[in-house]
């Protein structure tokens, strides 16, 4: 694969700090605070997910920062954070984690249900680790998959999380200050 694991799991945000869990209900995202940043210095040089409306990518950074610390179970928080806003290299990056054991049991079904998610918008390399897994399953592996990538998919599917991350940036994008036709 050209997209290595080790390149997506080597990048990380120099400056991650955790964020702490608020509630959450079925099928919607994990929520995270991060209202506290609001007196951070300057210098950290990143706003928080809810000023620059990509709060997968960030989340993705802080769980790969989190990896590389071998902080595992913080790493796959992050993850799941960043996948439920439609963040396709978390959702490969936790198939690894699950597929090599990489701080959590090795669970080839569960690893097989987040790389089929990896790969719902047909991404060559995400659709190839799904099928190397595929090929190594056994039936009632792949029967666990699918029972585990019906209660992924309606959090962390496109069709509702990406619908999520589009709401998202679109809110953030409407309520930006400044002019909104450019400058004169």
């Amino acid at each position: 694969m050209s997209t290595s694991s080790s390149f997506w799991l080597g990048l990380c945000l120099a400056n991650a700090c955790a964020f702490p869990a608020t509630a959450r209900s079925a099928n919607n995202a994990p929520l995270y605070d991060s209202s506290f940043d609001a007196n951070r210095p300057a210098s950290l040089g990143y706003n928080t997910p809810e000023d620059d409306a990509r709060p997968g990518e960030k989340f993705f950074y802080r769980g790969a920062f989190a990896f590389r610390h071998k902080q595992y179970k913080f790493a796959v928080d992050m993850y799941k954070v960043a996948a439920s806003w439609a963040y396709k290299p978390a959702e490969y990056n936790l198939g690894v984690m699950y597929l090599h054991g990489q701080g959590i049991a090795v669970d080839l079904p569960r690893a097989m249900a987040w790389f089929a998610l990896a790969a719902e918008r047909g991404n060559k390399d995400y659709v190839a680790a799904r099928e190397l897994l595929y090929a190594h399953l056994s039936k009632e592996q792949f029967a666990q998959a699918n029972v585990v990538w019906r209660e992924l998919k309606p959090t962390f599917g496109d069709e509702v999380a990406l619908s999520r991350a589009k709401a998202r940036w679109a809110d953030v994008r409407n309520n930006v200050t400044g002019s909104h036709v450019g400058s004169i």
